[in-house]
């Protein structure tokens, strides 16, 4: 009987040191990935600005080849045309709004809408591929 509360006791003492070991090695990786980023954001911001984007520009290119890989490249083009459009439609309304010429704002909006149907119902995506917006996770 007394094996078996001193077996007990034991289990829980492993169980907390694991948990003890865990946390202190998520606090030892997490000091030595983010020191350095924080120093080197310090002392060199535009560099770290740099390199932070390159990274960034380096992650998003291979994220874009695969995405036009698996959904082949007329879904992709369509899909990135619709995106131009939308984008370009969202930077012109702030555009013109900063600029004071808040109606032409209606102008855009409505040939983006004109232009975005025109690219959705002429220029259908192929059938024996996905859809490139589906599952459109980073």
């Amino acid at each position: 009987m007394f094996r078996q509360i001193l077996k007990g006791y034991s289990q829980i003492l492993n169980s907390i040191l694991k948990v003890l070991a865990l946390l202190a090695i998520c606090a030892l990786v997490g000091i030595a990935l983010v020191y350095p980023l924080w120093y080197f954001a310090t002392k060199l911001p535009q560099t770290y600005t740099f390199c932070v984007t390159a990274i960034a520009c380096i992650l998003f290119l291979i994220w874009l080849v695969l995405k036009i890989r698996s959904a082949g490249l007329k879904n992709s083009l369509i899909f990135f045309t619709k995106f131009l459009i939308i984008t370009s439609t969202v930077l012109g309304f702030v555009f013109l709004v900063f600029a004071g010429k808040r109606l032409f704002t209606i102008f855009e909006i409505i040939f983006a809408f004109f232009l975005y149907g025109f690219v959705s119902f002429i220029f259908k995506p192929s059938q024996k591929t996905k859809d490139f917006s589906e599952n459109d996770s980073l």
